[in-house]
Order: C-alpha cells, then structure tokens, then sequence
C-alpha cells in the first residue's frame, strides 16, 4: 500500500494572474503568493485483489466501482492512469482535511498527490516535486480541460513560501522559495481561516471572470504587482503591511466578477475589520470557501470572534511526501 500526503495552500497575493487568459489580457506574465500548510489531502493506491469482481474500486467524496479504465467518472483519476499508462486492477482511496471546493487547492493537492503515489507504484522513486507540479498542470489544464490557472499544482506541490511567475504556454519560474519556518511562523501566526460554510466550482467562477477580462487590464496589473509587494514586506519581516496588501488586492478582485462574493462574505469580512484585522480575503477562486483573516498580534492577542468557526494553520515546508510505501 501507498500512501501520500500533500499540503493545501493559502494564496497570499496574485490569484488570477496565473491564468493564460488573464496573461494575454495583461501582456505581462503573471504572478502569484502562496504558501503551503499543515491542511493535507491523502491519498492511497494500492493493488486491487483478483477477489473482487470490479477492476478498480474508488473512494473520494463518491465511490466508484468499474470494470475498465475509461469508465472512471472522476476525471482526475481517469486522466492521471491514462498519463501514465497505467491499467491494473486498483484500489485507490482520498481524504482531506478539508471540503472539496473551498479555495485552498485542494483538486490540485489531490492531483499531485495522486500522481506522486502512482509514480511510486510504478516504481518511480525519484520523481521530483517539481515534476510532479507540472505534470498535475499538463492533466488538470489540458486533459481535464479546467479553465484554472496553474499556481495551486505548484502550491501543493512544494512546500513552504513561493513567488512564481507565471509565463504563456503554462510555464513557470520559481523566484523565490522560503522554507525557513522561522519566517513562515511569523505570517501564519497571524493567520486565521473562517470556513464560510459555501463551498464553489472555481471552474464558474473562473469562466465568468474570463468574460470581463479585457476591461479588467489595469486590475489584473494591480493585483500582480501585489505579489511583489507583498513578498518584499515579508522580505522586511512587515507581516501587517502584508496585510494591507491583502487586503487591497481583494479589493481588487472583487471587481473581477460580480459572483466572486455576495453579501454574507462581505459583512463577514466587514466584520473582522471592526474587530482589529488588518487584512482579509475570500481565498481561491471566490463564491465561497474560507476567509483569511490577518489579525494584529498587538491589538489582538485571540483569535477574533466572529460567527464563522475559525482555524489555525502552520506552515509545511516539505510539500508532497510518501508516508507508507507497502511494495
């Protein structure tokens, strides 16, 4: 039995420029923020017994039972075997920290991971992490035909901090790569999520922002250049100017598209602001998920109260990792 862990990710700055659409609207290669946390996806293959009738058992949020490869429904899964050749009896299982669909990477996560344990199977065994980013890019965007962009593959994939340029073709170069977890305790000890209880396709969300793209040029800019910024504050050890940024550019991305929130999130968000937040924003795609609240350690020694069920992270810095290697 196989089994790995992938981190989720929390997108600091940049979501949205990592998209090839919002790359050509802009002119510019996009950039993004984020670092990976103690919220995992596991996942487990393992070789399916000549005792079961089905071919392949899976168990995700559904469970699937089938007799060949190309009845798989979940299209990842499907994708990720057809990848890499693979067409032996199966079982292969997931669970995560977390809901599907709440702007923390999870399809991704799941993906690389995925990919990770079938590599193993296969008896892969020095797959780099930044093979597995891209090859989780390549399923998900051109055989699963997502309309995402491609900074929560790479999100997922590494561990710790990461500001990537995003280039046309879904290529990529990592700037900078932070794993010091002295560094990354001091922004996610300021952090809290606030689980909205609203989970999202980022796929319609992301389809009708691309409807607005070309008279959201100066904003997708913006929203870049905040990637920047708030790496050079955490650069500074400034974790409450990063929260100003982030605050700022979800400004920023609410004029994106009209569904990326609603009423409730803003008098959730409204309502951390009154309570000494410095910096807050719906994570991921929008429409719902969790809220990432950046609170004032000097004003605020407690988590804020809200009606929103709060969670505390840490960073990963190892990003995907095999736990259990039963060959």
């Amino acid at each position: 039995m196989i089994i790995t862990r992938t981190p989720l990710r929390i997108g600091i700055a940049g979501g949205g420029t990592d998209i090839e659409s919002s790359i050509k609207c802009m002119g510019q290669n996009g950039k993004t923020l984020n670092i990976a946390v103690n919220l995992y996806v596991y996942v487990t293959v393992k070789r399916h017994s000549n005792l079961f009738k089905e071919r392949y058992r899976l168990n995700y949020s559904e469970t699937e039972t089938v007799e060949s490869r190309d009845k798989i429904k979940n299209e990842i899964i499907r994708n990720c075997l057809e990848y890499l050749n693979i067409d032996e009896p199966l079982y292969i299982s997931s669970v995560s920290d977390v809901p599907a669909g709440t702007g923390l990477g999870s399809s991704s996560a799941f993906c690389v991971g995925l990919l990770h344990a079938l590599h193993v199977f296969r008896g892969d065994k020095n797959i780099s992490r930044t093979k597995l980013a891209e090859e989780a890019i390549h399923i998900e965007l051109n055989m699963v035909k997502s309309p995402i962009g491609i900074q929560d593959q790479i999100g997922c994939a590494l561990g710790g901090l990461k500001l990537i340029e995003i280039l046309e073709g879904q290529k990529f170069n990592l700037l900078e790569h932070d794993c010091s977890l002295k560094n990354l305790t001091a922004i996610t000890d300021q952090v809290c999520l606030y689980w909205t209880n609203l989970t999202r396709s980022a796929s319609s969300v992301l389809s009708d922002q691309a409807k607005n793209n070309t008279q959201n040029t100066d904003n997708y800019i913006a929203i870049k250049n905040d990637a920047e910024k708030a790496m050079g504050a955490i650069r500074l050890g400034d974790v409450n100017e990063v929260g100003k940024i982030i605050g700022q550019s979800w400004e920023r991305k609410r004029q994106l598209s009209p569904i990326i929130s609603n009423n409730d999130i803003d008098r959730h968000i409204t309502e951390f602001y009154k309570n000494n937040a410095i910096g807050c924003k719906l994570l991921g795609a929008g429409a719902g998920g969790f809220i990432l609240v950046l609170r004032d350690l000097a004003k605020n020694k407690i988590i804020i109260e809200s009606s929103l069920d709060p969670i505390r992270v840490q960073p990963d810095v190892d990003g995907t990792v095999l736990c259990a290697n039963g060959l």
